[in-house]
Formats: C-alpha cells, structure tokens, sequence
C-alpha cells in the first residue's frame, strides 16, 4: 500500500506471464514506488477502499490534539540522563511497557533496580 497524490496505491502481484508494465512478482521498494508513479491509474485502489480508509482516519490532522496524552514520572537521574542524551528511546520505552508480560517486568527489576538505589 503506497499513499501517492492524496490517494491509496495498490500493487498487485503481477504474473510473470501477463503482459501488464506493472513488475513481476513482488516489487523491491524502489519498484513500487516507479509502478505506482508511472502508472497511478492502473495502481490507484477502488473508491470503496480510498472511502474506508477516509473513514478510518476521519480528520486526524485537525483533531489530533484531542489524543495527546501527558504523563509526569519521577525517574532516576541516571535515566534522565540518557534520554536527554538519546530522546528517540522514550517511544521505545513506552512501547516496551505498553506490551509487557511478567517475564519482562522481572528483567526491568533486575535492570532498573539497582540504577534506581544508586541515585537514592
């Protein structure tokens, strides 16, 4: 699925028989994108798939403050420090504990813990 001019791009598979400009088999990235420039008619979905995905994101551009979320947290100083140093890390630390499990948390205890007494 591509996003090109405002519209949903697909490529299909395309048989190594059939005499269609479209690349054989499946694209490299670099592919897909020339399909889908040079040949935007043949690769624009159908109007009920360019609805549907309309529908799905609604006006989120205009409405997306309506989703932010601000949290305070205490962290140690260590930590602090290190996304100061490295800011992409916060979305991968929010992703890790959104999606823990028991054996997860454990490791964090055995990571976090003794970074956390050290600056007590």
């Amino acid at each position: 699925m591509y996003l090109y001019e405002g519209s949903v791009h697909l490529i299909k598979k395309a048989k190594d028989t059939s005499k269609s400009s479209l690349p054989k088999g499946t694209p490299s990235i670099a592919q897909a994108i020339d399909a889908v420039r040079n040949h935007s008619k043949t690769t624009i979905a159908s109007e009920s798939i360019q609805k549907a995905i309309s529908k799905r994101i609604g006006t989120y551009p205009e409405n997306m403050n309506q989703h932010v979320h601000n949290a305070n947290l205490i962290l140690p100083p260590l930590l602090v420090a290190i996304l100061k140093e490295r800011p992409s890390l916060v979305s991968a630390g929010v992703l890790a504990f959104y999606h823990r499990d028991p054996v997860d948390l454990k490791v964090c205890q055995w990571i976090f813990i003794p970074l956390f007494l050290q600056n007590i």
